[in-house]
């Protein structure tokens, strides 16, 4: 299975209006395109057929996003192995900004202008933040078996290096055919208020994404980056005044 660790705020959580009743599928339907069935990785640490509302951030306001859609797309183009499924790693969660998605570790310096992991060998261990909550589930969605136990094994070191996640104290139940293959990283509504959150955000996000990478054990990890909408370009709330300055931003990262 190829998967995929969804993370950022509202955008990517999904807020959409879900379909009617009469065309909103159950709990229990499966998703498959050109033989790409589409799992989701829900709130009990199971992989199970995906469907939205994929996120559970906020129950009362979750809704359509983009990563069902994503996934889709990936199964129509077919351009991954044959009959290999898909796994989503819901993360995101509403109304976040780019520095409580930051680890827990992580401050900004001001003598460098720049933001630095203060202890660079660190592990993330536990769950209490954005960041360490998405390493964390993308460790344990990796380590789930997604059909039969019968697939499953206790794993040496060296099989937890060709997982591409975890170390040498984290021995687990894993099936071995799940790999991850990308983020998809949506989010910086929040930070448009202030011109200082604003100005800040390049350099706090480089750091993010590079971290993200750092503790997902891939270096050249894609990340694919959402834009804002046009239409905060208007708007006259002033929580989005520098929207162009984030969403430069955005547009810049690598």
């Amino acid at each position: 299975m190829d998967v995929f660790l969804l993370a950022g705020q509202s955008n990517m959580a999904g807020r959409a209006q879900m379909p009617t009743t009469s065309l909103t599928p159950s709990s229990s339907q499966r998703i498959v395109i050109n033989g790409h069935e589409i799992l989701s990785f829900d709130q009990s640490q199971t992989w199970v057929p995906a469907h939205d509302p994929l996120h559970f951030d906020k129950p009362e306001k979750c809704g359509v996003g983009p990563g069902l859609p994503f996934a889709k797309l990936i199964a129509e183009l077919d351009v991954i192995e044959s009959n290999r499924k898909i796994g989503l790693i819901p993360c995101a969660v509403g109304g976040t900004s780019i520095q409580q998605w930051l680890p827990n570790n992580v401050s900004f310096v001001n003598d460098e202008n720049m933001y630095r992991e203060m202890d660079s060998d660190s592990i993330v261990t536990s769950m209490d933040g954005l960041f360490e909550h998405s390493i964390q589930a993308t460790i344990m969605a990796m380590r789930t078996p997604f059909e039969s136990s019968s697939k499953s094994k206790l794993l040496d070191d060296d099989d937890e290096q060709k997982c591409g996640v975890g170390g040498a104290n984290n021995n687990a139940t894993f099936d071995l055919d799940i790999q991850l293959k990308g983020i998809l990283w949506h989010q910086g509504e929040s930070d448009c208020d202030t011109e200082e959150n604003a100005k800040h955000y390049l350099t706090a996000a480089l750091t993010l994404l590079k971290l993200f990478r750092k503790h997902l054990n891939n270096d050249n990890l894609p990340i694919v980056v959402g834009g804002l909408p046009n239409f905060l370009r208007h708007n006259p709330n002033t929580d989005f005044l520098h929207f162009e300055i984030v969403n430069t931003a955005l547009q810049s990262l690598p």
